[in-house]
């Protein structure tokens, strides 16, 4: 008899960690900090956050902790720029079915160097070392850390605003339509058995349910086309109702966190739940239905991430023009 492999991981259920990119430029290359593991593959400099809290802001304290314990290197007063938050269950090897590790990714940017500053590790890696991040590439990176560079180099990378400007997100609940198709195959079903015992009641019963089916589905798709989330000019807009729609509107950089979370069922449909926090507004939004919510959510982020770089750059030519 096989014994099932016990979890390295300390809560059960979601642990969370947060990871630090951490990128100079130097001799004309952009170069990143990588850490190689005990396991020989190399990493970025993270680990759990405290108490396991779910807080962006305890999260960049942890990444900053962490690239401090790991690489001997301190981070300082230098700005974090939030990058994404990586879930997916099966992301990391030590989970299991019970115990996932999720993480958020902060960037740091120390800026154009003449040399690159000397790094010390710890104990608890084997070597922390610049790489230019062509070379990164080619590495064997832990866990899911090269689609999360990847991502980076993408969204970074990123030069035409327009391509962010809209996108339009239906609104479908799956489950009623599960839900609705089986009420009505059951009625449909009892319709027919009936049929054989009475033919006129069989037949009546059938039209109005047909006629009931009909009009709802029509409802249905009504609602559809407008219960809408877009992003329009840098603001996520979350509008639902029909004779007295209600819309909110949300700026992209007051958003602090977008997760999504799926079941299994929810994968095969292609669909899931958003959840947005915000920064002003002190609000949770919870957004279900959603169609391809891993793109949505990147997405807010890529537009999140732009919008902030365009702020920087006009307060730049503001400061430029003074």
């Amino acid at each position: 008899m096989t014994m099932a492999k016990k979890s390295t991981l300390f809560y059960k259920g979601e642990n969370r960690a947060a990871d630090s990119i951490i990128t100079a430029e130097f001799q004309d290359r952009e170069h990143i900090i990588l850490v190689k593991r005990k396991d020989d593959t190399y990493a970025f400099p993270g680990g759990f956050v405290a108490g396991n809290k779910k807080s962006i802001k305890l999260a960049e304290e942890t990444a900053r902790r962490e690239t401090r314990e790991e690489t001997g290197y301190n981070l300082h007063s230098l700005e974090a720029k939030c990058k994404g938050y990586y879930q997916d269950r099966d992301r990391d090897p030590r989970a299991d079915k019970d115990h996932w590790v999720t993480t958020q990714v902060f960037h740091f940017h120390l800026g154009k160097l003449e040399s690159l500053p000397e790094l010390t590790p710890s104990s608890e890696v084997q070597e922390a070392q610049w790489f230019a991040v062509s070379k990164a590439l080619t590495l064997t990176l832990y866990a899911d850390h090269k689609k999360i560079l990847q991502d980076f180099l993408r969204t970074r990378d990123a030069k035409d605003w327009r391509d962010t400007r809209e996108v339009v997100i239906r609104y479908e609940s799956w489950r009623y339509y599960w839900k609705f198709f089986l009420v009505s195959f059951l009625l449909f079903a009892s319709v027919v058995a009936l049929y054989f015992y009475h033919k006129v009641t069989a037949k009546y019963l059938g039209l109005t349910i047909a006629a009931f089916w009909g009009c709802h589905l029509v409802m249905r798709c009504w609602l559809i086309y407008y219960c809408r989330y877009s992003i329009t000019k840098n603001t996520l807009i979350i509008s639902r109702g029909f004779i007295f729609p209600s819309t909110i509107e949300i700026p992209v950089t007051e958003i602090t966190d977008v997760t999504f979370e799926q079941s299994r069922r929810e994968k095969l449909l292609g669909v899931g739940s958003l959840y947005v926090s915000t920064k002003t507004t002190k609000m949770d939004y919870w957004i279900s239905g959603v169609h391809n919510p891993r793109d949505i959510r990147d997405h807010i982020w890529k537009v999140r991430f732009l919008a902030f770089e365009k702020i920087e750059e006009n307060e730049t030519e503001n400061k430029d023009t003074d």
